[in-house]
């Protein structure tokens, strides 16, 4: 059996209060003003947030001037935050290499 139940278990959860939801809900805009390299993974077919969103966001770095900072990645299947343990590592090692060296992979 993995461990994935049992660390589910003593995580801390927290409920958000209705105004902090109303003010997400109302006000919340990304400004795309990325200070700091940032890598996305998104799958192509994703229902819960759809890929169409990448582009909206690259569409806000891009008014924000800040482009350099964005490496957009994709994954053409269906589901959620489940890229996959080689393709999150590969990404989350490309973006310490990047910050490192200064160099987008």
């Amino acid at each position: 059996m993995d461990g994935q139940p049992q660390v589910n278990q003593h995580i801390a959860r927290f409920t958000a209060t209705p105004d902090a939801f109303a003010w997400l809900a109302n006000s919340y805009e990304p400004t795309g003003d990325l200070q700091i390299p940032m890598i996305t993974l998104h799958k192509t077919r994703d229902r819960l947030v759809p890929f169409r969103h990448d582009s909206v966001y690259q569409d806000a770095v891009d008014k924000a001037g800040r482009s350099a900072n964005l490496l957009r990645r994709s994954q053409d299947s269906f589901g959620h935050c489940d890229l996959g343990l080689p393709a999150t590592m590969q990404s989350f090692n490309d973006l310490v290499g990047w910050v490192n060296s200064g160099v987008k992979p």
